[in-house]
């Protein structure tokens, strides 16, 4: 079974041609500015937007817990109280409230995919799965990859390469494409900023490349914590080491995934950063293009 919390479709960012990208729960970093939150714990979660709540009350009337109530026309959510059994976000016609996470059988997954083949086929795309760290459910992804590969369908995976040598060894067999994250040289930098050590992500990218599939480095660029030219600059010294990667590409920081933390009851702690100016992405671009990384524009 598959942990998922969003399947999207109509993709032209996460590999070649049109994609659809299925999104697993788990992920062994904690990076302080991920836009997914609710992919990094592999259970269930009910999400609570607040703005999106027109006060119907169906709520009220189903929780099982009785975790909300209405005061001086507001809805109080008592999270403590909440065994996410989402039976509250079934009735919730406004999506206010919803479940993050849900179980798929590979089989049926991978039938479910297979309704998209028309536009791969049409325009060289196929399935991506990504997280979360998709790696944590190496088992169940490799089945589904093996499903996707057995009905023509290219294949991709989005790992930030935190993983054992037998869920990389696992999921390498059934995949034509691997796009992978990279975050920061420095590994106590990384290990603060992302919750572990980089070693291990290192030496799975050196891996994959030197094997036959097409490897993509992404770099997302985070304000005040690797945008300036030495962090740059180490990342460039790593990867120009690595003879197998066909494209580098800097991923831009942007704040739109803010407002899952609060519908999570979480705290953002990149609340008062702001996206970089395009120029200063092109500038650091060319830093690695100067160095003989062949950078792609996202």
């Amino acid at each position: 079974m598959l942990n998922v919390f969003d399947i999207q479709r109509g993709s032209y960012h996460d590999g070649p041609g049109i994609r659809t990208v299925v999104f697993l729960k788990g992920c062994p970093l904690c990076c302080k500015w991920c836009q997914n939150p609710e992919s990094q714990a592999n259970i269930r979660e009910l999400m609570y937007y607040e703005e999106k709540c027109i006060l119907c009350q169906k709520c009220v009337f189903v929780c099982p817990q009785d975790c909300y109530s209405v005061q001086e026309s507001h809805l109080i959510y008592d999270r403590s109280r909440c065994i996410d059994c989402g039976e509250c976000a079934k009735g919730c016609n406004t999506e206010a409230l919803k479940i993050s996470g849900e179980e798929w059988c590979e089989e049926t997954l991978a039938e479910h995919l297979l309704g998209d083949k028309e536009f791969f086929d049409i325009s060289g795309g196929g399935v991506t799965l990504s997280g979360g760290e998709p790696l944590l459910q190496y088992k169940s992804c490799s089945t589904l990859l093996k499903l996707l590969k057995q009905n023509n369908i290219h294949t991709a995976i989005e790992t930030c390469g935190y993983a054992s040598d037998k869920a990389i060894g696992e999921v390498l067999p059934y995949l034509d494409c691997v796009l992978y994250d990279v975050k920061i040289a420095n590994p106590k930098k990384h290990q603060g900023y992302c919750g572990q050590n980089n070693e291990l992500i290192f030496k799975n990218l050196q891996r994959i490349s030197d094997t036959d599939i097409s490897l993509h480095v992404r770099i997302p660029v985070i304000p005040a914590i690797n945008d300036d030219d030495e962090s740059i600059n180490d990342l460039g010294e790593i990867l120009k080491s690595v003879k197998g990667i066909s494209t580098v590409t800097l991923i831009p920081y942007h704040s739109l995934g803010k407002n899952k933390y609060r519908a999570l009851g979480r705290e953002y702690e990149c609340e008062d950063i702001h996206p970089l100016p395009a120029q200063r992405i092109r500038t650091l671009a060319e830093i690695l293009h100067g160095m003989g990384l062949p950078m792609e524009q996202m």
